[in-house]
């Protein structure tokens, strides 16, 4: 936790790190104190707001590269990491709202996005060659409302699934599976660099615990 809030500078770490330790205490809590678990997370973006200076000023750009977009007060406000998201994801929803029920196919969102940029009608433009930096948008575009459901009943299926495991298995699943699914929403977690193999892998893993309990007790008891 002291690496991801006070060596770490991605935003996208923060926010996990967060939802994680929300979800542990949540878990922990008596039944009848579960409803303020839903204060944690703001309990914790203030704690760490006060012990963590990088980290608060990591979230306070986005603010300032929000509130400059918005306002159009720079020229370079729509290539800043926030700018340049929030760009992609407004382009996203504009391609889905033109197909939303088929998709434009596996691999359309750059040719896609490219359509929809003013720029791209104009003598050396550069075609864009990535993603959205968010998955859900991405399956949105490519595959349509369907592809979104799938993936969204992709990670259904493996909560309900986990929910037959012991509470360890269980609970690391579950704990992997969220980490996944909010990482999807600043990222294309299961396509971008190797963070998607990372949390393929891991999901993978205590998945196979769950389905194996013995093995996880005999690791147990060799440590």
């Amino acid at each position: 936790m002291g690496a991801v809030f006070g060596i770490f500078i991605g935003r996208t770490g923060y926010v996990l790190a967060t939802a994680l330790v929300s979800l542990a205490i949540y878990w922990e809590l008596p039944s009848r104190w579960r409803l303020t678990a839903l204060l944690v997370p703001l309990a914790l973006a203030i704690l760490v707001s006060l012990m963590a200076p990088q980290a608060q000023q990591r979230v306070l750009l986005v603010k300032t590269e929000v509130t400059a977009l918005m306002r159009g007060a720079s020229p370079g406000a729509g290539e800043t990491s926030s700018g340049v998201r929030m760009n992609f994801w407004k382009n996203s929803l504009l391609a889905i709202q033109k197909q939303p029920w088929i998709g434009h196919g596996v691999g359309s969102w750059s040719s896609q996005y490219d359509a929809l940029q003013p720029a791209s009608a104009l003598a050396g433009y550069v075609p864009t060659a990535g993603n959205p930096h968010q998955e859900y948008l991405l399956w949105g575009v490519e595959l349509g409302l369907p592809g979104l459901a799938l993936l969204l009943a992709i990670f259904i299926a493996v909560w309900r699934l986990s929910n037959s495991f012991k509470q360890q298995a269980r609970r690391a699943a579950q704990s992997v599976l969220v980490a996944t699914m909010v990482a999807c929403l600043f990222n294309c977690a299961l396509l971008d660099a190797l963070i998607g193999d990372f949390l393929c892998m891991s999901l993978a893993l205590v998945l196979n615990f769950g389905f194996h309990p013995a093995a996880l007790a005999d690791q147990t008891q060799t440590k």
